[in-house]
């Protein structure tokens, strides 16, 4: 049975069984991806709200806690906004690959996004240095298999962005490359799904679920913008307690996608949420309460 919406009933009964959390910011790893998720990542150009940078944080620690190893990838680069967060991420061992069209323009058939490897490049080494494990494919994803990321990462993924060309078509071909090229327990955080401007996405993640390639990825969570996938049930029920034990800043709700428990994390178009206490204001003032 769904939730009620607001945030304190839906908080009142959390996904299994674990104790609402306060409301505080995930706890970050290091002070440079702190200092990036608060400020530095405005300085990028691109598209990727806080929320979905805390829980991009947030499955990382999990990660961490359970020993979950592999590299990180992103389908769709643009100037690096998410892509340098999971680059910070990454451990001393891990390496990381980036794809996309870059000069290649006349392939953005459904003109979504405008990557410039020159930028890309300047604000990789702005905010992370060191560029010795990046790997890049420039050109266009459905012209790569799983085992060509994985080639060039020295192995599988465990944090996969992918946020490439918005056709039905190349969404069910990135997530079949994505998916094919995870570790297990890996993560991938799918761009636009809820986005009305580009419904094309959810057409073709739906008929990649429903159809032969999905290897079974699991739905686990959703929140500014991203919807995050994993390999199996018992990584998903992971990451659900442990991203609400971790805390989280904005209020959220549990509901069901595809027959899984998932997690629905509170958005808006600029980045933050309602305030609950707001919230709570309007629903005493309706007499709703």
């Amino acid at each position: 049975m769904a939730l009620d919406a607001t945030p304190d009933r839906a908080n009142k009964h959390p996904p299994l069984g674990i104790p609402p959390p306060s409301v505080i910011m995930v706890r970050m790893d290091s002070s440079a991806v702190s200092e990036y998720v608060s400020r530095g990542h405005k300085q990028v150009q691109g598209w990727c709200s806080e929320v979905a940078m805390e829980l991009t944080v947030a499955v990382d620690r999990i990660q961490k806690e359970m020993d979950i190893g592999g590299n990180i990838a992103e389908i769709g680069v643009h100037h690096g906004k998410l892509f340098i967060l999971l680059k910070l991420l990454a451990r001393a061992t891990e390496h990381a690959v980036a794809v996309d069209l870059f000069s290649e323009q006349e392939l953005n058939i459904d003109l979504s996004g405008m990557g410039d490897e020159e930028v890309f490049l300047a604000n990789v080494q702005r905010f992370v240095g060191a560029k010795a494990d990046l790997a890049i494919l420039r050109g266009d994803s459905t012209r790569l298999a799983a085992h060509d990321l994985t080639e060039a990462a020295g192995g599988p993924m465990r944090l996969f962005s992918v946020d490439g060309g918005h056709t039905a078509a190349i969404t069910i071909h990135d997530l079949a490359s994505a998916s094919h090229s995870l570790a297990p327990g890996g993560v991938i955080l799918l761009d636009d799904y809820f986005n009305a401007d580009w419904p094309a996405i959810s057409e073709g993640t739906n008929r990649f679920l429903l159809g032969p390639e999905n290897p079974g990825l699991v739905p686990f969570v959703v929140g500014g913008n991203k919807l995050l996938f994993t390999t199996d049930e018992r990584h998903a029920r992971a990451y659900l307690t442990g991203i609400i034990a971790g805390g989280l800043s904005t209020a959220y709700k549990e509901s069901e996608m595809f027959g899984h428990p998932i997690l629905c994390v509170s958005y808006n178009a600029t980045g933050g949420s309602f305030p609950v206490r707001a919230l709570r204001e309007l629903i005493r003032r309706l007499g709703l309460d």
